[in-house]
């Protein structure tokens, strides 16, 4: 008796383990990886499949330098994704660095440049700081960046 139940058990098993090498073989590329289940290799956000959402770019110098009481421009290129909507840019500075470009500029188009025309009155280290606004996918987003204008 004993040994019919071994035999049976051992038959049991090997035919588990035949039908899971079928079941296998039958499966699609897709279902075949070590994580199939909920979270699948191929199915989500895996290494292969992540794509990232392009940035709002402001390319310029990050440090300029002039003599005082002399005008200066700094060039500024922008890069708006199709993800970002209603972009504008504010420019501000300090007292004795006098900004001569619109203090307010909308960024449209999906690039762009923009010059930004300024007055050193005084010497000494001077900051521009640029605050883009706008939506992204919906939502509120900002960006402030500054240049530091050394005026000699």
């Amino acid at each position: 008796m004993k040994t019919v139940k071994s035999l049976l058990a051992v038959g049991v098993a090997l035919g588990l383990f035949s039908a899971q090498g079928v079941q296998q073989a039958q499966a699609c590329q897709y279902h075949s990886g070590p994580m199939f289940g909920a979270i699948g290799a191929q199915h989500g956000p895996g290494p292969g499949n992540f794509r990232p959402v392009p940035r709002f770019k402001l390319k310029h110098e990050d440090v300029v330098t002039v003599s005082a009481g002399e005008h200066g421009e700094i060039p500024i290129q922008y890069r708006v994704p199709r993800f970002y909507k209603d972009m504008a840019l504010e420019i501000k500075s300090g007292a004795q660095l006098v900004i001569e470009s619109e203090p307010t500029v909308s960024l449209e188009g999906a690039e762009g440049e923009l010059i930004l025309s300024f007055l050193a009155e005084a010497k000494g280290a001077h900051n521009i700081e640029m605050l883009a606004t706008g939506m992204r996918d919906g939502r509120p987003y900002s960006l402030i960046k500054v240049i530091r204008v050394n005026a000699i």
